[in-house]
């Protein structure tokens, strides 16, 4: 018998699931679960979308074939980061501040503060600003 291996996920109120796999139970020992029994007819259905990247449906569950990759960081993590690059640099921007060169770190500051709106559809692609050469007195 011919099995349909998926993952389970949290959604929404939606029944998809993650396809994880067609197993042959005459070839491979220990099918995952969960899983779904196939027909031969269901199994060529299947194959079919699956090699197509389509999501398909049976026993009423949605099988999503082409998942998007979850991002590897988070923006918890960009903003500390961010937090830290700002906080190391609080003093340029004090009145007393004797270097000469306050308009650079006033953009380098605006650059870090506007990473999450500039790089908001693509958290791995963010390009950090570079901070100026040195504190000019």
């Amino acid at each position: 018998m011919i099995y349909l291996s998926y993952i389970e996920t949290p959604t929404s109120g939606i029944a998809t699931k993650i396809f994880n796999g067609f197993y042959d139970d005459t070839i491979q020992i220990g099918i995952p679960t969960p899983n779904i029994e196939l027909t031969q007819e269901l199994y060529q259905y299947a194959l079919e979308r699956f090699n197509n990247h389509e999501n398909f449906t049976i026993d009423e569950l949605v099988i999503a074939v082409d998942v998007p990759e979850q991002p590897s960081i988070s923006w918890d993590i960009i903003r500390s980061k961010r937090n830290g690059l700002l906080r190391t640099c609080d003093f340029t921007q004090l009145p007393d501040y004797p270097g000469t060169n306050k308009s650079d770190w006033v953009s380098y500051r605006q650059l870090l503060r506007d990473i999450p709106q500039t790089y908001s559809t693509d958290i791995n692609s963010i390009v950090w600003p570079t901070p100026p050469n040195s504190i000019e007195v």
